[in-house]
């Protein structure tokens, strides 16, 4: 048995994971809010304040992942590396609230192209990832109704000179701080 060896494989529950993983943040945490769109070839995110005065905003762009033939694993991994960016970033600038769509499975609309990109798009990975890394950075994560926010979105580009998608984070972020003060 030349070269043999043995690999074990080991559940750990998430919440003993972040309690010994936890990642202590160099900057004050002031408690901004940060609002996340994800599409299939970005992921867009807003800082907001508690008065929805936008501070920071952060696009990561992968359209490499989107065109036939590219490997879903590597697609996978450039995902979660640009999500992973994101969080700390955000942690490094004082964000304690992480505001996500709450996102069932996407629809495809459109062309052929968009209907295979939506297709391509791992969204239960993405909420999965958002969900363990911001226990880790000792965030709290807001999960809000994703209604008309591209429709708002569109409107209110223009007038903060943004892009659809970034505008998109907005709204989500705004709606974020709706969602913690009800609570």
């Amino acid at each position: 048995m030349k070269n043999s060896r043995f690999e074990v494989h080991v559940n750990i529950p998430l919440k003993l994971y972040t309690k010994y993983m936890r990642k202590e943040s160099k900057a004050k945490i002031v408690g901004y809010f940060a609002g996340f769109d994800f599409n299939p070839d970005r992921i867009c995110m807003v800082i907001i304040d508690r008065e929805g005065i936008i501070r920071d905003i952060k696009n990561k762009h992968f359209p490499e992942v989107t065109p036939h033939g590219f490997p879903e694993n590597k697609a996978e991994t450039i995902r979660q590396e640009a999500i992973a960016k994101l969080v700390k970033y955000a942690r490094d600038h004082g964000v304690k609230y992480y505001v996500i769509e709450k996102l069932s499975k996407l629809r495809a609309k459109g062309s052929k192209t968009s209907k295979r990109k939506i297709s391509k798009m791992a969204l239960r990975q993405f909420i999965q990832q958002m969900e363990v890394l911001i226990s880790k950075v000792d965030g709290l994560l807001i999960k809000v109704d994703p209604a008309y926010s591209s429709i708002s979105a569109k409107i209110l580009a223009n007038d903060l000179g943004l892009d659809i998608h970034t505008a998109s984070a907005y709204i989500i972020a705004l709606r974020g701080i709706k969602r913690h003060i009800m609570i």
